[in-house]
């Protein structure tokens, strides 16, 4: 068998190569889903643990503790004389105003405290050095470029809480601190003190006391007035294990698993000295419990799309493989015929082509696993580091990434497809007598079971439909409020999700069944009208009606992988509209400015309206009042209705009357029942000496993200009456092109650089960063689905070179009565066009459809959905599948042209 086997390879070895390609390229599609699904996973959890630096524990307060602990009961100096506790930090952090002291120019910081090892800082510095005292500090670059210092310079601190400025405190600037950490990446990024700095605020504060001297003295003699405020209890990030440098220079943490057998005793001995009501988790478990407050993440969910598609991509590798194996079973027909007369059994030449099949499937999908590994590595390595998917991943990473299930699993399934596509040819190889095989190989085609198929096509299709059916049912069921508290809503999802999944693969299993029926149909309609144009045109007519198999296979190809982008181009513009929509109605404010301890003038709102893609900006007026409950509610009292209409989103400014509290839609839907449509509402001042009893309606707002728990709105007369005065006021900015959200945020920032104190928030950061998410999943995904068509290609040539076989007589006879060269080839490009056309509207069709379920799924828990349809990709796609088509059929073309007419008649008989 072996030796069979062996000679039959030799003697078509050019003719394994598009099917060794196919199989590759499969195989690489099947390996970049798998390692991407890994990197995504790794990023993501690399991402939601930033704050850890090179720390690989935290301690935290428990949440079932029943009360918390103070900062002080956990003795820092015990903590780090443990053996192998290589590092701690504090995660104490604040908002606090950055200036100058002979400028005017401020900005409003968020600074976090040092670690007493440099590796464990949450960022690093990118120039310069990290503060070594406690009047050093290091700034973000961009905001030393907005304060005009450099390196040596003196900035000056200031705490909003503290109006009488008797702590600001003036500090040398001794670095840049990196700017791409997502955790930050809201504020811009984060300076960097040291503890004995940072206890110069927290002490004021009151939520610790320092135990040093310096700062005790300075306190001492300042003006500061100590709140007396009750104290809490900081993260505290600890390094268990050494620092040990990787390849790529930075530090690694060590895995989980092996700290706690190598360093038992280390993490029992913290824990022996760590106060009641805390805990200590391994960044591996702080990982995987802020993954499941996601909702699981999206990396399993990508994953498991990607590999939906990738099963469909090997299936039109497949198809291409079986192809090509009919062609090389039809160019061995005298091999076969000979090698049954000298005495070959069935048996073996079925085996010998199976065989063939696997060493072709193994070595082109070793070299795939190695490209694809390839590809991520080179993905990694020239990825900047910043807090992109891949910027998050060091080559530290890659045994993370490159796990054996994405080594060992496109082998085997690539493999494994490859021999099963060669079944069907290596039956037909055995199926016929020794002169047989002499004969034309027209009769090596067998009768299609044209019923079994048809059956089986419709219920595979009705049996999608169904599970689509059943997966929108599910998911409505989860959107029910009765179902709000269903502890399995998670799992829930994930299968609704999985099954709307599945239902496209096995519709789109179903169409592939039946497109021996519908293709030639369609075409046939098609070729009516181009059989007009000339006679080109009528022989690729005629010859589309001769062979409905090798049609149907042929866009097979094209039209799976029409059908992806599709998908993902529909899914993509739907999930952004809707999420723009949602974020509309979840966030009433694009952009709010407020300055703590003040009030914002006339002046500085003009200057946010002035600012480039702000459409317009007001000053809105508050006071903070107490509910029943004792809960904080700010009452913000707009002038207009032309006020908030301005600024808030469409159909979310309701301008409340007189005797009106206008409250979110969502505080009636929760489980407070004191929140309830058309009750009565009193409220009163801090002090208990005024009030205000209003009656409440809900307006369909939610969030301003202005940093306060509770907010409604109220009428200006309401509060006149009662003689309550305005605590202060925010500016509220609309931005006009939400896809430059940040661009506009900072924007403003530097247009109100010269005030102090002034924070900048708002729900445009959350907007752009789900928009750079989809973008970037998006680019892999379509890179990857390039893969797909380029096999669609690889099919159709394949298809079409078995095609100029089946017709070397035609070809022949229609050069011996006069076409040209050059009809012949214009003929196949015909053939080719017509069918990708054909393919590409059912493709986008089919896509879209598919693309509007995986939305549905995907944001109805968000709320209303929108779908939406990309006409210019849609275009696109019928083109490009046009250009597809063109250059698959250039090789059959030469092929069917080479040969004289006469020769050509010869070989046929």
């Amino acid at each position: 068998m072996w030796k069979i086997t062996r000679k039959l390879m030799g003697a078509n070895a050019r003719m394994l190569i598009p099917a060794g390609i196919a199989i590759f390229l499969g195989s690489v599609f099947v390996t970049c889903a798998l390692l991407f699904g890994n990197v995504l996973d790794v990023s993501m959890r690399q991402s939601l643990t930033e704050q850890f630096g090179a720390a690989n524990y935290m301690i935290s307060v428990d949440e079932h503790a029943k009360e918390t602990p103070q900062e002080q009961s956990l003795d820092l100096n015990k903590l780090t004389a443990i053996d192998h506790v290589e590092g701690v930090r504090q995660e104490r952090s604040l908002m606090l105003d950055l200036g100058t002291p002979s400028s005017t120019k401020h900005v409003t910081s968020m600074i976090t405290q040092m670690g007493d090892v440099d590796s464990m800082n949450p960022v690093q510095v990118q120039e310069g050095a990290l503060p070594q005292s406690a009047d050093e500090i290091a700034v973000p670059e961009s905001f030393a470029k907005q304060l005009g210092v450099t390196l040596g310079s003196t900035v000056t601190v200031a705490d909003p809480a503290q109006s009488d400025h008797s702590m600001d405190q003036e500090y040398t600037v001794t670095g840049f601190t990196a700017e791409n950490n997502s955790q930050y990446a809201y504020y811009g990024g984060v300076a960097l003190l040291n503890r004995q700095a940072m206890d110069r605020y927290f002490s004021v504060r009151g939520a610790a006391a320092t135990d040093d001297a310096d700062v005790q003295e300075e306190l001492a003699h300042s003006d500061a007035q100590v709140e007396d405020t009750p104290a809490y209890f900081p993260s505290v990030y600890v390094r268990v294990g050494d620092f040990p440098k990787n390849a790529d220079g930075q530090t690694d943490y060590a895995d989980a698993a092996q700290v706690e057998r190598k360093y038992a005793d280390t993490l029992q001995a913290i824990k022996d000295i760590m106060p009641k009501g805390t805990v200590l988790e391994s960044r591996t478990q702080v990982a995987d419990q802020r993954l499941k407050n996601m909702g699981g993440g999206v990396s399993g969910a990508t994953t498991t799309f990607l590999m939906v598609f990738a099963v469909l991509a090997m299936f039109v590798a497949a198809l291409v493989i079986a192809n090509t194996f009919q062609v090389l079973v039809a160019q061995r027909k005298r091999i076969l015929a000979l090698l049954r007369t000298i005495g070959a059994k069935r048996g073996q030449v079925y085996r010998s082509v199976i065989l063939e099949g696997a060493i072709l499937g193994i070595i082109s999908t070793i070299l795939a696993v190695l490209v694809g590994i390839g590809l991520m590595v080179l993905m990694i390595v020239l990825m900047p580091r910043d807090n992109s998917m891949f910027g998050l991943i060091a080559l530290r990473d890659l045994g993370r990434v490159i796990t054996p299930s994405a080594v060992f699993i496109p082998i085997v399934f690539g493999t494994t497809v490859t021999m099963i596509a060669c079944t069907g040819s290596a039956r037909a190889a055995t199926r016929v007598s020794p002169l047989e095989a002499l004969q034309s190989v027209d009769t090596l085609e067998q009768v299609s079971k044209g019923k079994l198929r048809l059956t089986f096509g419709i219920l595979f299709i009705v049996l999608g439909i169904g599970a689509a059916v059943a997966s929108i049912v599910g998911v409505n069921a989860l959107n029910d409020p009765a179902n709000s508290n269903n502890a399995d809503s998670n799992n829930l999802y994930s299968m609704y999700l999985l099954i709307s999944m599945a239902a496209c693969m096995i519709v789109m299993i179903g169409m592939l069944m039946l497109t021996q029926r519908w293709v030639p149909a369609m075409l046939s309609g098609v070729g009516t009208i181009v059989r007009r144009i000339g006679a080109s045109s009528r022989v690729a007519s005629a010859n589309l009606k001769r062979n409905p198999k090798r049609v149907a296979a042929t866009s097979a190809a094209l039209l799976i992988g029409v059908t992806l982008i599709a998908t993902l181009s529909t899914g993509a513009a739907s999930v952004r509209q809707t999420l723009s929509t949602t974020l509309d109605e979840h966030y009433s404010v694009d952009v709010i400015v407020n300055k703590p301890q003040s009030t914002l003038t006339s002046k500085q709102r003009d200057a946010v309206a002035a600012v480039d893609g702000v459409s317009g900006a007001v000053l809105v007026n508050y006071v903070d009042m107490l509910t029943p409950k004792g809960n904080t509610i700010r009452l913000y009292a707009p002038t207009s209705q032309d006020q908030l209409n301005t600024v808030m989103n469409e159909h979310t400014g309701v301008m409340p009357e007189q005797d009106q509290l206008i409250i979110p839609q969502s505080y009636t839907e929760g489980e407070d029942p004191s929140w309830k449509n058309g009750q009565e509402f009193k409220l009163t001042n801090a002090d208990g000496t005024k009030t205000l009893t209003l009656t409440t309606h809900t307006a369909p707002y939610r969030s301003l993200t202005s940093g306060t728990v509770y907010y409604a709105m109220v009428s200006p007369q309401d509060l006149r009456e009662a003689h309550i005065e305005y605590a202060g006021n925010e500016i509220w900015a609309k931005v006009a092109n939400k896809n430059d959200a940040t661009a506009a945020v900072n924007a403003i920032r530097q247009a109100l650089g010269d005030q102090q104190d002034i924070i900048v928030g708002g729900s445009v950061a959350e907007r752009s960063l789900y928009d750079q998410m989809i973008t970037v999943i998006l680019q892999v995904l379509l890179a990857l689905i390039a893969v797909a068509m380029i096999i669609a290609i690889i099919g159709v040539a394949n298809t079409l070179s078995l095609s100029v076989i089946e017709r070397t007589r035609e070809s022949a006879t229609l050069r011996a009565i006069g076409m040209t060269r050059a009809q012949l080839r214009k003929s196949l490009a015909i053939e080719a066009v017509m069918i990708a056309v054909v393919a590409g509207i059912v493709g986008i069709i089919v896509g879209t459809l598919f693309g509007w379920l995986g939305t549905y799924i995907v944001c109805s828990l968000m709320g209303k959905v929108s779908f939406a349809f990309d006409w210019l990709t849609a275009g696109a796609i019928i083109v490009g599948g046009i250009v597809c088509a063109l250059l698959a059929s250039i090789l059959p073309a030469r092929r069917a042209v080479r040969t004289p007419p006469v020769v050509a008649l010869a070989q046929a008989d």
